[in-house]
């Protein structure tokens, strides 16, 4: 279930690297239990995303997480009892992958690599 992501999902290349780079194919599995989904509207832009709170069980200790899920508000991706599949670090159980979706952490990672690239390309343009 959890094979390197294809070239097409989101992210791309960059994902698969950050998902080679953590060793997230040797993480352990865990089936996540759904407490809530809710819509989060973004005020911006049209839309908005599923906030999707869980838990489950890492190196034997209840651990919980959220991430966003994207959906039309018509049609909710999860309900409350609904189950999945994840990987946690057994390292570090709060660390958590969902194979398809947004995490926190993966969007944090992303954010300061590209700003470590920017900042990057901006010295070298003023030497």
């Amino acid at each position: 279930m959890f094979d390197p992501l294809p070239a097409g999902a989101r992210g791309g290349f960059l994902s698969d690297a950050i998902y080679r780079w953590r060793g997230i194919g040797e993480w352990s599995e865990a089936e996540a239990t759904v407490w809530c989904c809710n819509w989060v509207p973004d005020q911006e832009n049209t839309g908005g995303w599923y906030n999707v709170t869980f838990s489950y069980r890492g190196n034997g200790e209840m651990q919980q997480g959220t991430f966003g899920s994207n959906a039309p508000e018509t049609s909710s991706p999860y309900f409350r009892g609904d189950t999945f599949t994840l990987r946690y670090n057994p390292k570090h159980p709060s660390r958590y992958y969902i194979a398809g979706e947004r995490t926190g952490r993966l969007q944090v990672v992303i954010a300061i690599g590209l700003g470590m690239a920017a900042a990057l390309i901006v010295l070298l343009m003023n030497l």
